[in-house]
């Protein structure tokens, strides 16, 4: 007994439609593969931004007060200046 997918001609359209599904199946796989290096690499981007910042808040020690302006985000300051 031969499998479904062999028994069917080139002029079924069917064929084609299996085809078609296989090969987004494919494009699907290959994509996601390619979103998770990238996921990686922005994980491994944003780890080493961190442990740059800590540095900085290290050296900083103990005048660090989270209203440094190193630290501070605009819209923090107009909320204070009201």
């Amino acid at each position: 007994m031969t499998p479904l997918g062999l028994q069917m001609s080139t002029n079924d359209p069917a064929f084609w439609v299996m085809v078609v599904v296989a090969a987004s199946f494919f494009t699907i796989a290959v994509a996601m593969i390619f979103m998770a290096v990238f996921v990686s690499r922005a994980v491994k981007s944003v780890n080493r931004l961190e442990a740059d910042s800590r540095a900085v808040q290290r050296r900083l020690g103990s005048s660090f007060d989270g209203d440094h302006a190193l630290f501070r985000f605009a819209g923090d300051h107009q909320e204070r200046s009201r």
